[in-house]
């Protein structure tokens, strides 16, 4: 499966001072084969909610897609 992950993380050097109610957003870009894209989608749902059940200091997730032009 070829994927194209881009992880972000956007806090600059003033920002690491903030106090900890500081929302910060994670995003991550795939590109996924059409033919997997309907199960993709579905672990993917699975997955990011149980990242966020398990780790504190998630306060939700979303994914959304995309279909290719």
């Amino acid at each position: 499966m070829s994927t194209l992950a881009t992880p972000r993380l956007e806090k600059t050097q003033s920002q690491a001072s903030l106090s900890a109610s500081t929302a910060i957003i994670y995003e991550v870009n795939l590109s996924v084969p059409v033919s997997l894209t309907k199960a993709y989608v579905e672990y993917l749902r699975d997955f990011t909610k149980q990242v966020c059940r398990e780790n504190s200091g998630f306060l939700g997730c979303q994914v959304f897609s995309q279909p290719k032009p």
